[in-house]
């Protein structure tokens, strides 16, 4: 199962501490009732607008407090705002040992547009020589929001020769 770390926006960002303290506290429960239950719990990395869950130093704390937890890295959320234009492999290279599934899509870097594999600027060549380093061999979804069914088949292929 996938869940958000939480949304912090709106006047929550000037009580930041609670906001924090809140998320964390739901957290705490998906993942005591994940294990209950025998299911593997899955963070999924943010972007700006949805802070404060976006730099891999944001996950540390996470997944030093939630050993059992795994990690979802979502390409397109961690291109958005990127200044450095690391942050996608300094996800794969920090938690590489965790990551139990991707979900896939590209932009221009400003918002989540969901585009095709290779129509925007996502830098998959680096993505796909981080994850085969880290030795991934796991499931990908595809989050391609276009009208035209056959760019999903379009980034299915750009993906298959970049893992080939």
């Amino acid at each position: 199962a996938v869940v958000h770390p939480g949304d912090i926006d709106g006047l929550a960002v000037y009580v930041l501490g609670d906001a924090l303290a809140r998320a964390r506290g739901s957290l705490d429960r998906f993942v005591r009732r994940a294990g209950e239950l025998g299911l593997c719990l899955c963070i999924e990395n943010m972007f700006p607008r949805l802070g404060p869950y976006v730099e891999p130093d944001d996950f540390e704390p996470i997944f030093k407090d939630f050993p059992e937890l795994k990690f979802v890295l979502d390409t397109g959320h961690a291109h958005i705002g990127d200044t450095t234009g690391r942050r996608i492999t300094d996800f794969i290279e920090r938690f590489g040992h965790r990551p139990c599934h991707l979900h896939v899509s590209d932009n221009l870097g400003l918002s989540d547009d969901h585009l095709p594999v290779g129509r925007g600027t996502v830098p998959f060549n680096a993505v796909a020589r981080a994850m085969a380093s880290s030795g991934y061999n796991g499931s990908i979804t595809l989050e391609i929001f276009d009208d035209d069914r056959n760019a999903v088949v379009e980034s299915r292929r750009a993906l298959e020769v970049l893992f080939d």
